[in-house]
């Protein structure tokens, strides 16, 4: 897993994202403060959740059910 700075993320973002993506590894976005974030692909946010087991759907299938309504 890769740490950013911040201020890389903001410069790199659509790169970052293509990244986590195709890599399926998430990365660390570093702020100035010491508070840190994780930047992952939504398929590896679900798994995380399933493997969680919080009994919470997935991002997709709330997506789907709040456009149906």
């Amino acid at each position: 897993m890769n740490a950013v700075t911040i201020n890389h993320a903001k410069q790199d973002l659509e790169h970052l994202i293509g990244q986590v993506i195709s890599d399926a590894d998430p990365v660390i976005i570093c702020k100035e403060n010491g508070e840190r974030a994780v930047l992952m692909s939504l398929d590896g946010f679900n798994s995380w959740q399933e493997t969680m087991g919080d009994g919470r759907r997935t991002t997709d299938d709330r997506r789907f059910t709040e456009e149906e309504t």
